[in-house]
């Protein structure tokens, strides 16, 4: 992984985010463990949620599917730092800023490429509501 020195994302600043984003993933992790039913045998199953509880209600249901959410991403922004390529746009490959990724450490894409996204591909899910 080679950085410039006069760039704003140094292995420093990426070895603090690594921390954070570890740290952040491992309360989750405990966090969905306390969530995870007497009925259901897998840990695994549940963390991944593979496991469906019947006694679950949607708003628990809710929570814990964003919390796996939130895990999937940190994992993924874990995977880019072990491969090099965090705090690299995955649309125009330029860098995110830092000041960017202390905001948002699962960043994948800078801040222009991000809007340009989302103003191409709108979420249309509460059409039909």
């Amino acid at each position: 992984m080679t950085r410039s020195v006069d760039s704003g994302l140094t292995r420093a600043k990426i070895e603090v985010l690594r921390i954070d984003l570890r740290h952040e993933l491992d309360q989750l992790r405990r966090d969905l463990r306390q969530l995870w039913p007497t009925n259901v045998k897998s840990e695994s199953a549940w963390i991944s949620g593979d496991a469906h509880a019947g006694r679950a209600d949607q708003a628990e249901s809710e929570v814990r599917d964003r919390m796996r959410a939130r895990c999937a991403q940190i994992v993924a922004a874990l995977d880019r730092i072990r491969r090099g390529t965090y705090g690299r746009c995955s649309v125009c490959n330029r860098e995110i800023p830092y000041e960017r990724l202390v905001v948002t450490p699962v960043a994948n894409a800078c801040k222009r490429c991000n809007v340009l996204d989302s103003w191409l591909n709108p979420d249309t899910s509460w059409i039909g509501e």
